[in-house]
């Protein structure tokens, strides 16, 4: 996907010390100034920086970060963007925000678009705005009215192109940071200072591109650098260095090892867990990079050739996002052979301080002397001697009650300590959980060593008898192990007290038996509690009724039926919701119509809505178990629009009978 200059936050070199008067005059004039406009244009040029095609039309996105704060309500940006013109010229399929085209990754993934004629806000004005406010929106970033000017200035609008340059201005930057840029606490930069960065983070972003030129890019971020405003540090000049690196060409090599190794330059940019690119707590490592995770699950057999890259600053095409340094940063593989040896040597070795923008990488003599050690215990022994951790003390994760604001709404209260609560909860399983198997340990096992799966699963339960062993119980239904073992172990911790260990048992059993499952499936409905607890992520009840999905089995499908019938009104709304699947082929559909249909005249009501988008019915303040069970038939059977949550009665009423004439033609032409 490509990369916009609207996704991260811009922040440009310090100028050199003047007085705050003389500051001031010289921030002013060239934010005023068409002529600065002209050099804008010749610079966007220069740094080969895209130009929206002549159709796009100025608009403004609504984005919703999902930010709740408490005492307030959800805060929403709206930002100018360029989407590209569709029939209705309002909901287009591709958008352009300021310097980059990205496709939408979902029909409502940039929220609503709302044309802006902003040459009738300003072309036609003497007094030109130079707020957000008339503007139709907040602009959040210098980068968003910058890129604008200068969009509007290729487009012959000279008089909006000087409305948006002064509106940039007027933005106050924060203090965060991007490799070898340095925070303004005041005004913005000079406008050729600021383009020069911004068109310095453009092509950056463009290293993570997967089918990037990067010879094309290093010509670009050379031009940019070497700019009279370029941002001109070393730790850009680091970069520099490391891109002609990548791009110099290397012997081959016939050590399997070296070449994956020399392959982690391709490793590409994932939306997922960490430098890998996916969750290692999963027994599914499809969205782990096939480079990472070939080189991980070779074990000790790697080590030898990843400690002697423990220097090397060849990119790949990932972000390295890190905590106490830079925001965004392009990921070496000397981050990738860290990473990779810090989860084997299971915490014993932890990552030096860089300043250099290569992150926080290894000190190869730590690194060389944890092999030495672990050498000498060999593979499996090792493994097996620390895929557990030490047993955790009771309250591992202590944290201080949260002191309760004075002169605050009682609503407010009730929310804070609401957030209380959910954190206190949170803590109970960070503490139950902390003395799981170690996720990167336990892959090399079950890869390698499966016959070790068995005896560890025991042990791994005694040790920790009260937190759910999803991946290891996962790995365990997926090893060659002989299916009666695994079936054994397997339906005898689905019977454990624990509603979480048991449902992770029978959650691998249904995996691996199928049909034969059922019955435990059956017996695990009796742990989904009968009251619905506001604010509960992962409910027991959307796990348990998705594994009836999952399983055709009239019997189960009854049970469920007749525990919701039992539940109260919130708990009903969470197993009606969970029946929820937008692909027409997924699994039970008619079965999962069918059953939503029975409590189409259901007229119970939860009352009580949370702020948490994980409550049972989103976040209405009142939903009665029929208007959630014809939402989620609406779904199944996309029937669009289907009302806000918040919607009154007669809507409702009206959508209701909409979803039943839908049912019943459904029925008539299955």
């Amino acid at each position: 996907m490509t990369r916009s200059l609207c996704s991260g936050l811009l922040i440009f070199v310090l100028a050199p010390a003047m007085s705050s008067s003389t500051y001031a005059q010289k921030v002013s004039d060239p934010w005023s100034d068409p002529a600065t406009l002209v050099e804008l244009a010749r610079d966007w040029k220069e740094f080969d920086l895209p130009i929206a095609p002549p159709d796009a039309v100025f608009a403004t996105g609504d984005f919703d970060r999902g930010i709740h704060v408490i005492g307030r309500p959800k805060q929403t940006d709206l930002l100018l963007i360029l989407a590209l013109k569709e029939a209705n010229g309002v909901k287009p399929s591709r958008y352009w925000t300021l310097t980059g085209v990205e496709p939408l990754r979902e029909p409502n993934d940039m929220g609503r678009f709302e044309k802006v004629d902003l040459n009738v806000v300003t072309e036609g004005r003497s007094d030109l705005p130079v707020t957000c406010a008339e503007l139709g929106g907040r602009v959040p970033y210098l980068n968003g009215p910058l890129a604008m000017a200068v969009q509007a200035q290729l487009r012959n609008q000279p008089k909006l192109a000087l409305s948006l340059l002064k509106l940039g201005a007027q933005f106050e930057l924060t203090g965060f940071h991007r490799p070898g840029l340095h925070s303004i606490p005041t005004s913005p930069p000079e406008p050729r200072r600021a383009l020069a960065t911004l068109a310095w983070s453009f092509w950056r972003d463009q290293l993570t591109e997967p089918n990037n030129d990067r010879t094309k890019t290093l010509d670009r971020l050379q031009r940019v650098i070497k700019s009279p405003m370029g941002p001109d540090v070393p730790l850009n000049r680091q970069l520099i260095e490391d891109l002609k690196t990548t791009q110099s060409s290397r012997p081959e090599t016939s050590d399997p090892i070296e070449a994956l190794i020399d392959e982690l330059t391709n490793m590409d940019q994932r939306e997922g867990f960490g430098i890998s690119g996916g969750f290692k707590g999963s027994a599914d490592l499809t969205d782990v990079d096939p480079r990472y995770r070939v080189l991980w699950l070779k074990g000790f057999e790697a080590v030898p050739a990843l400690l002697n890259h423990l220097d090397d600053g060849r990119l790949t095409r990932r972000d390295y996002p890190y905590i106490n340094g830079p925001s965004e940063r392009n990921a070496r593989i000397s981050d990738i052979v860290s990473d990779i040896l810090m989860d084997l040597s299971a915490g014993a070795l932890q990552p030096r301080n860089s300043n250099d923008g290569r992150g926080n990488t290894l000190q190869p003599k730590d690194a060389r002397a944890w092999w030495t050690t672990a050498q000498a215990a060999g593979e499996r022994g090792y493994l097996l001697d620390h895929v557990l951790p030490p047993q955790a003390p009771v309250n591992r994760f202590p944290r201080p009650a949260m002191p309760e604001p004075p002169n605050m709404p009682e609503d407010v209260k009730a929310r804070y300590r609401e957030m209380e609560e959910r954190m206190k909860r949170a803590d109970t399983e960070r503490n139950r959980d902390s003395c799981l198997p170690r996720a990167h340990l336990l892959h090399i096992i079950a890869a390698k060593y499966p016959e070790e799966l068995p005896k560890l699963f025991k042990h791994a339960h005694e040790h920790c008898p009260q937190a759910p062993q999803h991946l290891l119980c996962e790995l365990l239904a997926q090893s060659p192990v002989k299916p009666e073992i695994k079936t054994q172990l397997l339906q005898e911790t689905a019977r454990s007290d624990s509603p979480e260990v048991r449902y992770a048992a029978v959650l691998a059993l249904s995996r691996m038996t199928g049909p034969a499952s059922c019955a435990a499936v059956a017996e695990g409905l009796s742990s989904i509690p009968l009251k619905w607890e506001k604010g509960e992520m992962c409910k027991m009840a959307t796990r348990w009724t998705r594994l009836v999905t999952e399983c055709d089995d009239a019997n189960n499908w009854t049970k469920l039926e007749d525990v919701a019938r039992r539940c109260d009104a919130g708990q009903r709304i969470e197993i009606l919701w969970a029946m929820n699947c937008c692909d027409a082929g997924c699994s039970n559909r008619p079965r999962r119509i069918e059953f939503l249909g029975r409590f189409l005249d259901d007229e119970s009501v939860r009352e009580g809505g949370s702020w948490s988008i994980f409550d049972a019915g989103l976040s209405a303040k009142r939903l009665t178990v029929r208007d959630a069970a014809a939402y989620t038939i609406a779904t199944i059977l996309s029937i669009s629009p289907r009302p806000q949550m918040d919607a009154d009665d007669a809507e409702w009423a009206s959508f209701r009978a909409h979803v039943r004439a839908a049912l019943e033609k459904e029925n008539q032409h299955p």
